[in-house]
């Protein structure tokens, strides 16, 4: 899609998360700058907490659709590797909005249950027991990243209208 998009719009300056940015500099593909940006502290612990699951232990999903599912297993797929590395057995399953199947076997069976936050914005939080093991799946990035990416817009705008000035337009 990014390929798709540059080639029917102008862009001065695609920003994408670091987990992402090799595959997104290949695409740009030298057609604009790419800034990679961090996740914020906040999922870092969530990845930690991940980690650190005792063997056995199941981690559920929660997403509103399928394609939300597929970028948290993505995310997911080097921290869940460290804790299975050794025959840790973490199994990691997935619930979505209108799957009542699914839904109940994340609530009877998953030890920490991420949700996305339109899976909170549709109230699917509220169907499960146990809420001291749900925790929100949050891509917000770092703040000394969108600080970079503040500047970084700021000299295109110099340069594209440089009667503009800093304050842009």
């Amino acid at each position: 899609r990014v390929d798709e998009r540059l080639g029917r719009f102008h862009y001065d300056l695609v920003a994408t998360s670091t987990f992402h940015a090799d595959e997104t500099i290949a695409l740009v593909d030298g057609r604009a700058p790419v800034i990679a940006m961090l996740a914020a502290p906040s999922y870092a612990e969530l990845l930690d907490e991940v980690r650190a699951l005792p063997p056995g232990s199941t981690v559920g999903l929660v997403c509103a659709t399928e394609r939300s599912t597929q970028n948290m297993a993505q995310w997911l797929r080097d921290p869940i590797r460290a804790a299975i590395s050794g025959g840790r057995g973490v199994e990691l399953l997935t619930a979505l909005r209108g799957d009542e199947a699914a839904l109940d076997r994340a609530d009877r069976t998953a030890d920490l249950l991420l949700l996305t936050r339109e899976a909170f914005e549709i109230g699917l939080a509220a169907r499960f027991g146990r809420h001291e093991r749900i925790r929100e799946w949050t891509y917000d990035l770092d703040p000394a990243g969108l600080e970079l990416l503040r500047r970084a817009v700021e000299r295109i705008r110099a340069t594209r209208w440089p009667e503009a000035g800093a304050g842009g337009r």
